[in-house]
């Protein structure tokens, strides 16, 4: 039907069609949810246009049309009014129309079958009011959970019955682990190679997860890029081999998701950590402890940090739980006399007002703190201003830990990370309490 009014699919395009409108002998939808992920100008947004004209046209579906930003909504907008306002070349789509939005913002087509297609760009909000059969996302590279709560109740009550989910997208930057941007790409995808919904399908044209890929072979060119030789040519990727990073490249046009299983001390880069480490070392009376927790609040987490130029750092407990650490803390400063700091966005900070009830003398780190403990920790390690014992819950969080971006600066996220990291947590509060006290100390001095 899309060909018959000039809009023909590649064969590569033509795959996700068949599967987005296969169904079961119910009638229901064998694919739910389609997440289609390939590199920039191959033509996703062709595979787009063929399922949204069939299902309006045809199948009378209603369609929410969402991208990340107003303009990337608006030019899907106009290549599809395209075929509902040339009633020249189109006189029986041109007919069918009951209301065209041009609104910037509140683009709409609906048509006399009750199909139709609204676009929208996404937000935290956005969403509301509207009930369709077809929930599209497009860039789901930049989706985020919030978005995804906001739009995922309009096709609850889908009218035909039998709702659906369309993603498609790029991998999201596997050096920008954001705490939000790119975590339903990267789930959805997750679930699509574990197969664990039958109701998923999932086409990546990527190389695999693994270290980074050849960037200057040809044949991977050619087999992450089906537009390759067609509408996309040679000589553009040429180009953007020499301006774009390896790195970038390999992301942006081979469909690179990064390397799940990198090197251990992916906290401070591969082989840092490990030069820290000093057999046999204790901490006998710690400057300062600090306190952590997972995010499910199922374990918790106290490091020890000592002495100054050079720091000493280890693993004190850990523990299931979390009410653990309020008689433990005040139990560990009474004894030692040492600074207690927990972060003041971190997943025990409801904490607080029982650890000052107990007589806990804390520590408190806002968010530029925890940005400067994080940009010193990293500093000592890379170094090796700073000493370990080799504990098995501190190098198991290191290794573990991801980075997230802060605007321009970054810390370790607890969202991005393989495992829990609280005890790294622990240690980068300990670690601004006893560089904060030094600081003090040198001011006081001076003044």
């Amino acid at each position: 039907m899309a060909a018959g009014y000039g809009l023909k699919a590649d064969d590569w395009q033509a795959d996700p069609v068949c599967c987005i409108y296969a169904r079961r002998k119910s009638g229901r939808w064998a694919s739910a949810t389609t997440k289609i992920t390939v590199s920039r100008q191959n033509g996703k947004n062709g595979i787009l246009e063929v399922v949204e004209l069939f299902g309006m046209a045809v199948v009378g579906l209603k369609f929410l049309h969402t991208a990340h930003e107003v303009k990337t909504a608006r030019k899907a907008f106009r290549r599809l009014l395209g075929f509902f306002e040339n009633e020249r070349e189109f006189p029986e789509l041109a007919a069918m129309v009951v209301e065209i939005r041009k609104t910037n913002g509140q683009e709409a087509i609906f048509l006399s079958n009750g199909g139709s297609i609204e676009f929208i760009a996404r937000s935290s909000g956005s969403g509301r009011g509207f009930t369709v059969d077809v929930l599209v996302c497009d860039e789901d590279q930049d989706l985020t959970d919030d978005e995804l709560a906001a739009l995922l109740p309009t096709i609850s009550a889908a009218p035909s019955g039998n709702p659906m989910v369309i993603l498609t997208g790029t991998p999201p930057d596997p050096e920008k682990l954001d705490a939000a941007k790119g975590e339903v790409a990267r789930r959805v995808r997750r679930e699509g190679l574990e197969r664990t919904d039958p109701n998923l399908t999932c086409f990546d044209w990527g190389v695999p997860d693994g270290p980074l890929p050849d960037v200057d072979d040809r044949k991977i060119w050619h087999s992450t890029n089906p537009a390759l030789g067609g509408r996309l040519n040679i000589a553009e990727l040429e180009r953007e081999r020499k301006m774009m990073s390896p790195e970038k490249f390999a992301r942006e046009r081979l469909g690179w998701w990064g390397d799940p299983d990198s090197a251990t001390g992916t906290a401070f880069g591969e082989g840092r950590w490990e030069a820290c480490l000093t057999k046999d070392l204790t901490i006998d009376r710690p400057d300062a402890i600090g306190l952590g927790g997972s995010m499910d609040r199922n374990r918790a987490s106290i490091g020890a940090v000592a002495g100054g130029e050079i720091l000493d750092v280890g693993a004190v407990d850990q523990r299931d739980g979390v009410g653990w650490l309020v008689p433990e803390a005040k139990r560990l400063q009474d004894k030692y006399g040492c600074a207690v700091a927990l972060d003041e966005r971190g997943p025990i900070a409801d904490l607080i007002p029982a650890l000052q009830a107990a007589g806990v003398d804390l520590t408190i780190l806002k968010t530029s703190d925890v940005l400067d403990a994080t940009a010193s920790l990293f500093d000592r390690v890379s170094e090796r201003r700073l000493r370990h014992g080799g504990h098995e819950w501190l190098d198991q969080a290191v290794k573990s830990a991801k980075k997230r971006n802060v605007g321009d600066r970054w810390t370790w996220g607890r969202r991005q990370s393989s495992a829990d990291i609280s005890m790294l947590e622990a240690i980068l509060c300990a670690t601004h309490a006893v560089e904060d006290a030094a600081n003090y100390d040198v001011q006081d001095s001076f003044l």
